[in-house]
């Protein structure tokens, strides 16, 4: 057994991953082809693909590197508030070796694997943690971009209800931070608590330092601006002429459509939700070919291009992981 496979949490057996697998691959080509089939047609869509305006890839290009480097970014901003130093070339290497694993998973639950990738600076659990507030960092950013987004066009229900959501999870943290006492003293807890507690160290270091977390919110924040131009100007290499409005409301939601377990990288059922929601707002007529033919050349962007670039950064954590750092940190301390 190889040094991931020991650093990897147990699993299903290798029948059952590749069963889901064969499952994630039907329904991904199911869902493109009746998109294809009943939104725009093949023939349509390869004519839209053709007469793209190739010159303009030069700045989806550039705006995918400003992506990744800014994820980098706030990843090691959290890790450095969590009180470790976490060298920018660690960072992204490590990013870039997740970058194919979220090809072969769901939801991208392989970004949680990055945590091994500097368990020699950060003991495992905490460097989840870690992870853990990226992530609800990312969603409060997609969040805040769908209520702008919302109320520039007009949908003022829509932000609100947005704005519940956002709500709703910043009370959820309040209540584990409040009531912790009591979640710990519960039976499934219970057993966990020193683990529980180093998880949710990076959400303690932030609450002690508000100011560094403002200034992570609006790092998130430009990273996804800087995604929803990637988009922007996908629409415009295939000559979808969808306002820049339009994107900033919908986009957001189409992206928590795409983390359901459904699809691989949420191809397909992002591309459904986006257009379901432009029909469903009636935001002008689009050209359905030329929006498909965006939206898939979204996925392949931001999960294609990576995932082929991050295959060596891969193989070499697979050859060999560091090793983990001891850890010594009791409760108390992870609790501060």
């Amino acid at each position: 057994m190889s040094d991931l496979d020991d650093a990897m949490p147990p699993g299903r057996s290798r029948s059952k991953d590749a069963i889901k697998m064969a499952f994630l691959l039907t329904a991904t080509a199911a869902i493109i082809y009746i998109l294809i089939r009943k939104l725009a047609g093949g023939e349509q869509l390869l004519d839209a693909i053709m007469a793209g305006n190739w010159t303009l890839l030069p700045v989806t290009a550039g705006l995918l590197v400003v992506f990744i480097l800014l994820s980098g970014i706030r990843w090691r901003y959290i890790v450095q508030t969590m009180g470790f130093e976490l060298p920018f070339g660690r960072t992204m290497s490590v990013i870039m070796a997740s970058c194919p694993l979220a090809i072969a998973t769901p939801s991208r639950v392989s970004d949680f694997l990055r945590a091994v990738g500097i368990r020699d600076i950060v003991p495992l659990v905490q460097g989840s943690g870690s992870v853990l507030v990226h992530k609800f960092v990312d969603v409060q950013s997609l969040c805040l971009l769908g209520i702008t987004g919302g109320i520039l066009t007009g949908l003022y229900g829509w932000s609100l209800g947005i704005a519940a959501v956002l709500a709703g999870g910043f009370a959820f943290l309040g209540l584990l931070s409040w009531k912790r006492s009591f979640f710990l003293s519960l039976p499934v807890l219970n057993r966990f608590e020193k683990k529980f507690l180093q998880l949710f160290m990076a959400f303690g270091a932030m609450r002690q330092r508000p100011w560094r977390y403002v200034g992570l919110s609006l790092i998130s924040l430009l990273a996804w601006s800087v995604g929803l131009l990637i988009l922007f100007t996908l629409t415009r290499v295939f000559g979808a002429e969808v306002a820049l409005v339009d994107i900033i409301a919908l986009w957001p939601i189409a992206v928590f459509v795409g983390l359901l377990p459904l699809t691989i990288g949420g191809m397909g059922t992002r591309d459904t939700a986006f257009i379901a929601m432009l029909d469903l707002v009636g935001s002008g007529p689009v050209d359905d070919a030329a929006l498909l033919a965006s939206t898939l050349a979204y996925g392949l962007t931001v999960l294609g291009v990576p995932a082929v670039v991050g295959i060596p950064f891969m193989l070499r954590y697979m050859h060999r992981l560091p090793e983990p750092i001891a850890d010594d940190m009791g409760a108390d301390d992870a609790s501060e």
